[in-house]
């Protein structure tokens, strides 16, 4: 399994110092947000890894045209620098600071309550403010997070999600949703009606997962689409509306609805005739199955084999993502290539074989949900 991990970290530490032996822009953005994530476990420099930070303190003006998202936008870039602050020294607590003053500078729309991704955005803000809470709480005021989910509470009373079609995964869904919530009344901001909240929301995902069928719309073409049941990955069907389910129940402590859905994840998994997908990734292929495998204890020699030649022949088919990173580089020029994304690129199998062999992933399991 170490050989397996050896192998992508050479791969990307070839890419970043090929990247860095370029001439010309040094501001691929894209890239090296994703890179700053999993530079300090690479065999690159300490001067490349300040480098890249310092690309991305530089232009957090560019972050601010997307600047919240559940996985994305200026609370990634925040938590970067959180993961490296040990390099960044002294500047980091002013970094943070004019971070949030960006965020703090936005106005939070309640008209804009049916838009779904608008409010998994506000979730994501919930995310990072809650992790960053846990790291340092004299950068951020426990009545920000308040304000975050009292928006969000309000958002759910509005009956948004009542009707079809909705969107039930956990990126672009209310399992996302529930699962920040939950996260937030674990960690002891609790507010009146948040349980009663919580747990309308784990119902509407148990109802419609006994329908045997999961609805997902307009994550690309804004029609819905019904995936089978067994489809699993993180991101947008099986096993990550289950661990919303699992992870909300623990905490609302339904220990009886925990334990069900924890053996009718564990029974997909050890099913490889479940496994309808073409992918290595984290988001919706073979690295997420195996960093759920681990996380819940499913792990066998044979089952690891098995998704570790899967990685390996879909990563050497190219068979990474069905998307491409596409932007626009400082000089106002579209530019695209092979997505290199923690979620559904190539940096996500290596994060992903980090997390089973053990290594410190911390931050990455908080900001994508895992615990």
């Amino acid at each position: 399994m170490d050989d397996n991990v050896d192998k992508y970290r050479k791969l990307f530490s070839s890419q970043i110092n090929s990247f860095f032996d370029e001439e010309g822009d040094k501001t691929l953005l894209p890239h090296l947000v994703h890179f700053a994530i999993v530079m300090k476990d690479l065999d690159i420099s300490h001067y490349q890894q300040k480098e890249i930070l310092n690309i991305l303190v530089n232009n957090k003006d560019y972050y601010f045209q997307n600047n919240y998202s559940l996985f994305d936008g200026i609370p990634l870039l925040s938590i970067l620098f959180l993961i490296n602050k040990d390099i960044v020294g002294k500047k980091y607590v002013s970094i943070q600071k004019q971070l949030l003053e960006l965020i703090q500078s936005m106005k939070i729309d309640i008209q804009d309550f049916r838009n779904v991704e608008y409010v998994n955005g506000i979730s994501g803000l919930l995310n990072y403010y809650l992790i960053l809470f846990q790291d340092d709480c004299s950068l951020i005021s426990s009545e920000r997070i308040y304000m975050l989910i009292e928006f969000i509470m309000k958002h759910v009373h509005q009956k948004v999600y009542n009707t079809l079609p909705m969107n039930l995964g956990l990126s672009h869904g209310i399992a996302g949703l529930l699962l920040v919530l939950s996260k937030a009344f674990k960690a002891g901001f609790q507010m009146l009606g948040m349980k009663s909240i919580i747990w309308h929301l784990q119902r509407i995902l148990i109802t419609h997962y006994f329908h045997h069928k999961l609805r997902i719309p307009g994550i690309i073409n804004k029609e819905e689409v019904i995936f089978p049941r067994n489809t699993p990955s993180w991101c947008y069907s099986e096993l990550g509306v289950l661990h919303a389910i699992i992870q909300s129940t623990q905490i609302l402590k339904f220990n009886f609805l925990s334990t069900l859905f924890k053996e009718q994840l564990k029974s997909i998994i050890q099913d490889k005739n479940n496994y309808k997908i073409i992918s290595p990734n984290f988001c919706h292929g073979y690295s997420g199955i195996f960093v759920f495998a681990r996380l819940y204890e499913v792990s066998s020699k044979e089952l690891n084999g098995f998704l570790l030649e899967q990685i390996e022949f879909f990563y050497d088919h190219e068979c990474l993502s069905i998307f491409y990173d596409q932007y626009y580089n400082l000089s106002g020029e579209i530019c695209s290539d092979a997505s290199y994304s923690f979620l559904d690129g190539s940096i996500s199998v290596l994060l992903s074989l980090l997390f089973v062999e053990g290594y410190n992933t911390v931050i990455w399991e908080e900001m994508l949900l895992l615990k």
